[in-house]
């Protein structure tokens, strides 16, 4: 089985027990939740920074992501992002980078949340 190119930038591998005959057994979502506490000093400034990360974390990971509260707060950001895919390890790697992401632009992370459906 060849892995897409954003399979193997996040590290997924799988194994024999993950697909048979072509198809994925098992589907795994994930959700991450992020509480950001950053440096702007204006909703402007706030609005570029979150835009920014928001379009890494889906170009980069393919993450369903958003801005899911505190849209009026200049200091606070709440993230939230969606990964779809064939186990459990894979998705907490994948959001694991996406972090670094948030973390790279300037933001620091104050909570963070990941649920496994």
């Amino acid at each position: 089985m060849h892995l897409s190119l954003l399979e193997q930038q996040a590290g997924i591998t799988y194994n024999k027990n993950t697909i048979f005959s072509g198809k994925v057994d098992i589907v795994v979502v994930a959700l991450m939740t992020l509480e950001l506490r950053l440096e702007a000093h204006s909703l402007k400034e706030k609005r570029m920074v979150v835009k920014s990360v928001l379009s890494r974390m889906h170009q980069r990971y393919n993450l369903s992501v958003y801005e899911a509260a505190c849209q009026d707060v200049h200091n606070h950001a709440s993230l939230a992002a969606a990964w779809v895919g064939p186990d459990t390890d894979g998705a907490r790697r994948v959001l694991e980078k996406a972090i670094g992401l948030a973390e790279q632009a300037g933001a620091e992370v104050v909570g963070q949340g990941i649920e496994f459906f």
